[in-house]
């Protein structure tokens, strides 16, 4: 059953308020409730490689020092490929048909990648690019030529693509290289214009991933995806 929080606001124009748009449509998805029909997977690597890259994902409690009563879907890999792509991807429903939408996106996740700390192929932190974005066909990854690739364009590691753009990094503020502690971080693409066409049926497929050019683990925890939409 879907326990996503969906609130529409109409925005109407009131008096003096210089006329903003209307149907703006929010969707909530807080993973302490579980994981809401959002899937996981995984690309840019190997077929069959899978235990080799240690690759992992699911609904878990957060980590310590975290609140460990709270859960969020975890998402974990060792990038041997230096192009690893985690993601996780949910429908939004409800929407007007055949309908361009603009997207806001507001990411809040767990993660033990500290600031300004070298790393094999790039920082842990700096080097793990967070993306977000949209398409009408579910995202999944495809075997291709003996490798997973996706079928959406993503772009490649700090580079975008026209299905997703990048909101930021993996790197929580925290400097000790290695003693690494997880922290709460949110990402949003308050400034950047991402925009998306819905289906015949008013659908369309949410992404939210990490891009990875650290050539080591990453380990990262989802708490809570919103995504605000409206017609453009």
């Amino acid at each position: 059953m879907r326990l996503a929080t969906i609130t529409l606001v109409a925005l109407l124009a009131g008096c003096g308020s210089g006329g903003r748009a209307p149907d703006q449509t929010t969707f909530t998805f807080d993973f302490a409730h579980g994981a809401q029909g959002w899937t996981t997977g995984f690309s840019d690597y190997p077929v069959g490689q899978e235990q080799f890259f240690q690759l992992d994902s699911g609904l878990r409690a957060l980590p310590p020092p975290l609140d460990q009563s709270g859960t969020g879907i975890l998402l974990s890999g060792i990038n041997h490929s230096d192009d690893l792509f985690m993601f996780l991807t949910g429908h939004l429903t409800r929407l007007k048909p055949d309908q361009t939408y603009s997207f806001k996106f507001l990411v809040e996740f767990a993660t033990n990648a500290p600031s300004g700390c070298a790393g094999v192929g790039g920082p842990p932190g700096e080097g793990v690019w967070v993306k977000v974005g949209a398409s009408s066909i579910q995202p999944q990854p495809k075997a291709v030529a003996g490798s997973y690739s996706m079928n959406i364009d993503k772009g490649n590691q700090e580079q975008g693509g026209t299905d997703a753009i990048v909101v930021g990094n993996v790197a929580n503020g925290l400097t000790d290289c290695f003693n690494l502690v997880y922290a709460m971080k949110t990402l949003q693409n308050t400034q950047d214009t991402f925009t998306a066409r819905t289906d015949s049926q008013g659908t369309i497929w949410a992404i939210v991933g990490t891009d990875s050019g650290f050539e080591g683990e990453t380990a990262l925890y989802y708490a809570k995806i919103i995504v605000t939409v409206q017609p453009s």
